[in-house]
């Protein structure tokens, strides 16, 4: 089953191409602060678990959101200016003008590539094992801005690609190991190739969202003595669901 777990973390990079930086309307310390407070920091080594396939965003998304969908008319976040291609901080306020060239050069050099990689390593895995297991990584922070009295970890899911069973296994683990879960708050869904999305059962996904809180200090983006233990975490339970399928 390892062979058919790909982990697909898409907002853990700070790298924005100085080319991309030069269209933001925020620079210096309040853009570089922006890059931060929205990245999942570290989601890439939280979910680096030795085994599985990892499918990581290689830019910002700030620069490239490739966890939203490509047409927004189907992204409900589009209207706040925060589809693929970001004109709005997540906060709403201006970011970056719409502009039509650099949005479609976005979405055919990164975006589009991006899932590709993803559509590709899912056909190999259909191919050579019959299914697949997308474990989408994410962290979000302890802020009244997401709502109020949050959880240590949420888990998204997706009607059609997301058994019972795999919720049921996550928020149970989690809170045997005295956490506080909660399903599809404050985010919900999880990641599906547009190309089997709502099509192939085979495909199956769950989001694994890690409150900041348990590996963060404060506010910043610094490590704090819990990182070690919730990567633990992040693994043991991606452990179990894989035994659960």
């Amino acid at each position: 089953m390892k062979n058919n777990l790909f982990i697909h973390i898409p907002h853990a990079s700070l790298y924005i191409p100085a080319e991309y930086k030069r269209a933001f309307l925020l620079s210096g310390e309040a853009l570089e602060n922006e890059i931060a407070s929205s990245a999942d920091a570290y989601c890439d080594e939280l979910f680096d678990i030795g085994f599985g396939k990892r499918i990581l965003a290689e830019y910002s998304r700030l620069v490239c959101d490739t966890e939203r969908f490509r047409d927004d008319a189907l992204e409900e976040n589009a209207k706040k200016g925060n589809g693929f291609f970001y004109t709005h901080t997540l906060r709403g306020n201006p970011l970056r003008n719409d502009d039509p060239a650099l949005k479609q050069r976005v979405l055919t050099q990164i975006y589009d590539k991006h899932h590709e990689a993803l559509s590709n390593a899912v056909e190999q895995a259909l191919s050579e094992h019959g299914r697949c297991l997308i474990i989408d990584g994410h962290s979000f922070s302890d802020d009244p801005y997401h709502g109020d009295d949050l959880p240590d970890f949420c888990i998204g899911t997706d009607a059609y690609h997301t058994p019972p069973v795999l919720a049921e296994t996550a928020v149970g683990f989690l809170r045997s190991l005295g956490y506080s879960v909660e399903v599809n708050r404050p985010f919900s869904g999880s990641m599906v190739p547009m190309a089997y999305y709502g099509k192939d059962e085979r495909v199956t996904s769950l989001m694994i969202e890690v409150n900041k809180r348990l590996y963060l200090e404060g506010d910043t983006i610094v490590k704090s003595k819990g990182f070690n233990k919730t990567k633990d975490v992040c693994k043991q339970t991606i452990i179990k669901l894989m035994e659960a399928m």
